[in-house]
This record gives C-alpha cells, sequence and structure tokens, in this order.
C-alpha cells in the first residue's frame, strides 16, 4: 500500500544556484552536502526528501509541466517570508477551501505552497 512520496529528484543546472535558492529562499533543510560527479546535494523539506543533481551539459533539463504541492502551516506568514528573502512568489488564491500560491525555481520547476482552511 502506497504511504506517500518520499522522495524526488531534480536534475538543476547550476548546483550552487538551487542550492542558494531551496536553503536560503525556502528554507529548505541541508542533508548531504554538495558531492559527487555530477554534482548532488540532499534536502528536506518536511518529510519529504528533494535530491538535486546538476545536469551534465548534454542532457536537457525537463523541468517544463512539472510541479510540486506542499502543504504548510501559516501560509501567510511563510509567503511573506519567503518575498522578505527575495523570493518571486505568486499571488495568494483561495480555492475550494485551500489557500495557495506557487513558486518557480531557478530551473523552472514550480512549487505550490498550499494551506487546508477551517
Amino acid at each position: 500500500m502506497i504511504q506517500g512520496l518520499g522522495s524526488i529528484r531534480l536534475e538543476v543546472g547550476e548546483l550552487d544556484r538551487s542550492l542558494q535558492f531551496y536553503l536560503d529562499g525556502l528554507r529548505f533543510e541541508l542533508v548531504v552536502p554538495p558531492n559527487g560527479v555530477p554534482r548532488r546535494a540532499e534536502l528536506r523539506a518536511g518529510t519529504l526528501s528533494v535530491l538535486l543533481a546538476e545536469a551534465l551539459p548534454t542532457r536537457s533539463r525537463r523541468a517544463v509541466g512539472v510541479g510540486f504541492r506542499i502543504d504548510v502551516l501559516a501560509l501567510d506568514a511563510y509567503h511573506d517570508a519567503i518575498v522578505a528573502r527575495g523570493i518571486d512568489a505568486g499571488p495568494e488564491s483561495d480555492e475550494g477551501g485551500t489557500r495557495q500560491f506557487a513558486v518557480r525555481d531557478p530551473d523552472g520547476y514550480v512549487w505550490f505552497f498550499r494551506e487546508v482552511l477551517g
């Protein structure tokens, strides 16, 4: 029986740029520092493990059409905090008992942050 998503792997163009976005901007936690060839690092957001792997120059990245959703508490405060850290976050919107906003990372991956209302 499936219990949930445990990890994802994202190919990124520049690992250091992506680490700055995820660590400093979104406040993900660094679990495994950059290492290996190609370079990669492991991050954590709640129970989700995110592996960032620097794409080889010969490979194309496939971020188009890819999006992820993370449920958060105090969505408005999280939105305000990441905007204050220089992240370009979309406007907050209410829909179907939830409040959410979206953020696009430097490689085009879209993260939807959502809070269930009520």
